[in-house]
């Protein structure tokens, strides 16, 4: 008889890869979050009056498509293929910006949202491109319809102009990298070279070091990478090399600070605040704020950890843990967001959880791997995480 032939093998991506995707599509914007703006009640006013409409931007971020990277296997389970592709080609992938928003209505002299989150997207629109399409994503009351609103924010966030680089959305990236290249200098350079300059014995040696820092010290613009060096006049293969490393240095410095704060508060839940000190590096920052909260390299437990978190639950015969963070929003009074993970074993879902003004007013979303009565335990149970903070919500 033949051999029988073996099953060919598909390649799939693992849950924990597709929530690495999930964490990558979005990147947060500073911009417009927590600005409130006020429409008049009727198009036929031309001026806010004592009766109008009025929404207060919860969060905006950049989100990428990524079913490229869901669907063709040479990425799959190779999360630093997709950030190195991203970074080399960022244009060959479409880019929405996203607003996410309350809506509320003022009329009787009170002001009131009924009105669950909604989500206003640029099509495409992070590269500014004319023909980009807008929609919004929710319930927008038949008063205020939603052409009107899409109408409204289309001025205010200057989409469809011939340049948004005057806009809020288009000119935040430009603002950005200028607040970056003012606030990041060489100064943190000049200092380690003169030092590596005095560590030399050889004459010789030490003169070359000390050629390579005055052409360092004599570039005004930013150094980004060893790139924007290797050619300069008295910085040689060893200068480049130096740097490359003090870059690297200071790259994975604020990432083993973070480790260490959040190691030390997973070690103080399960042995202890003495086995938790003796765990920590001998440069690891412990302080106390003046209400008594406890900070390792100026992180808090709730910078890792939602109040509460991680707990479990039981869901379908399965006992999952959910952990995640809270996010005030920047101004308790308004809202607050939870974003986290839902995990069976290497099975890792995310969950997000956003309150309106009211705290009845949440909204729940995740992908669709739960029936209705168990993302009603998941909604009760994060109910449960919102009610360890204090709220002050409008009535």
């Amino acid at each position: 008889m033949p051999p029988k032939k073996k099953a060919k093998t598909v390649k799939k991506p693992s849950p924990a890869y597709l929530a690495e995707l999930e964490k990558l599509k979005r990147t947060k914007r500073k911009k417009a979050v927590g600005n409130t703006y006020q429409i008049p009640y009727s198009d036929e006013d031309d001026e806010v009056g004592d009766e109008y409409w009025e929404f207060y931007i919860l969060s905006s971020y950049d989100e990428i498509d990524m079913r490229t990277f869901e669907e063709e296997e040479e990425y799959f389970n190779n999360i630093s293929k997709v950030k190195q592709e991203l970074k080399d080609h960022p244009d060959r992938y479409e880019r929405d910006i996203v607003w996410t928003f309350i809506l509320s209505q003022k009329k009787g002299g009170v002001l009131s949202s009924d009105v669950p989150p909604l989500r206003f997207i640029y099509r495409n629109g992070f590269w500014g491109y004319n023909d980009g399409d807008v929609e919004i994503e929710g319930d927008v009351p038949d008063e205020l319809g939603v052409e009107r609103l899409e109408d409204f924010l289309c001025e205010k966030f200057q989409i469809g102009e011939e340049s948004m680089s005057g806009g809020e959305s288009g000119s935040e990236e430009e603002e950005e990298k200028e607040e970056e290249e003012e606030e990041d200098t060489n100064a943190w350079i000049i200092p380690a070279f003169e030092e590596r300059a005095k560590e030399e014995t050889n004459p010789h040696k030490r003169k070359a070091w000390e050629n390579a820092t005055t052409a360092l010290d004599y570039i005004s613009l930013t150094i980004h990478s060893v790139e924007d060096v290797k050619n300069v006049k008295g910085v040689g293969k060893s200068s480049c090399a130096f740097l490359e490393e003090l870059f690297k240095n200071r790259d994975e410095a604020p990432n083993e600070k973070k480790k260490a704060a959040k190691d030390f508060f997973d070690v103080v839940k399960s042995k202890g605040v003495r086995e938790a000190v003796a765990s920590l590096p001998k440069d690891a920052d412990i302080t106390v704020d003046t209400d008594g909260v406890l900070r390792v390299n100026g992180k808090i437990n709730e910078y890792f950890h939602a109040r509460g978190c991680p707990f479990e639950l039981t869901l379908g015969g399965k006992t999952w843990v959910v952990d995640g963070t809270m996010d005030y929003g920047g101004n308790r009074d308004w809202c607050g967001e939870f974003e986290g993970t839902l995990t069976h074993k290497k099975e890792v879902h995310l969950i997000s959880y956003t309150s309106g003004r009211d705290y009845d007013d949440k909204c729940y979303s995740g992908t669709d791997y739960l029936d209705e009565e168990e993302e009603e335990v998941v909604r009760e149970a994060l109910d449960g995480v919102f009610g360890n903070y204090d709220w002050n919500y409008y009535d």
